[in-house]
């Protein structure tokens, strides 16, 4: 696989601050929240991507709205060959406020196969938005996704257990509920969690379940990254996962992946 990554970043800007916070609304779980300008924040963010999603043709001005208001920009992309043919491409624009301790950010994104057969069109798109919320080591993000066969809605729940600056270990819980379209099953539903190592030298290592009720699917996963080499603008890794189904759909597989990723910062 080889990824490459561009990273932009702007001056902090005045932020857009709502009147009031009743105009503003209010996120679940006040109690977590300590900084009103980031519970403001997140929650302009969240409504913009709800809109959004229930609006498929409005997401361009609402995006631009949405990445205008907040403080840091980082833009992504990435590019590998696809087994099946042509080349996979990916991008996402995200914008931050707030700290690396603590904050709030909103993305768009989108992806799809280049393929010189299919005269240079863009085919297998996908795109979609996201929103997250971190506050010293915990977090709560959501993300939307679509395509031509699906649409997608998925939660993510982060909790740091230990950091002593060098590794932490974070326990990790996700749910997501997939909607088919013209397809005789309508609906999947996915959820699991995991414990997850991370090493700040970029070495990690996570166990963990994942479950599909639709189809009694049960595994247990297993994943790890050793870095092997790395610079202030690349590096080179190592990554390797293991998957092994105990539900009653292919009870007693497992599943491996491994392989080699190099990744540049322009």
């Amino acid at each position: 696989m080889f990824v490459v990554k561009a990273i932009m970043h702007k001056k902090p800007e005045q932020l857009l601050q709502c009147s009031t916070i009743q105009n503003c609304g209010f996120l679940p779980y006040p109690t977590l929240l300590t900084n009103s300008s980031l519970i403001i924040k997140f929650h302009q963010i969240i409504t913009k991507l709800s809109e959004i999603s229930r609006n498929p043709t409005i997401p361009t001005s609402l995006a631009i709205l949405l990445l205008i208001s907040t403080t840091t920009a980082q833009f992504d992309w990435s590019a590998n060959p696809n087994n099946a043919g042509g080349l996979n491409l990916g991008g996402s624009y995200t914008k931050q406020v707030g700290t690396p301790n603590h904050g709030a950010s909103g993305t768009v994104f989108g992806s799809g196969n280049l393929n010189p057969g299919n005269s240079i069109r863009l085919t297998d798109k996908n795109y979609g938005v996201g929103a997250n919320y971190h506050n010293n080591g915990h977090g709560l993000s959501y993300q939307h996704s679509q395509n031509k066969h699906s649409s997608t809605d998925a939660v993510r729940g982060t909790v740091n257990l230990y950091d002593n600056g060098s590794s932490k270990i974070n326990a990790n819980a996700w749910g997501q509920r997939t909607r088919l379209h013209k397809r005789q099953i309508n609906r999947v539903d996915q959820y699991g969690g995991n414990v997850e190592w991370q090493h700040r030298n970029g070495h990690s290592a996570s166990l963990g379940t994942n479950n599909i009720p639709q189809f009694n699917k049960q595994t247990i996963d297993a994943n790890a990254n050793v870095n092997l080499w790395k610079n202030k603008d690349a590096r080179i890794d190592a990554y390797g996962s293991a998957s092994h189904n105990v539900g009653q759909f292919q009870k007693g597989r497992t599943d491996w992946n491994t392989g080699i990723k190099f990744e540049k910062r322009f």
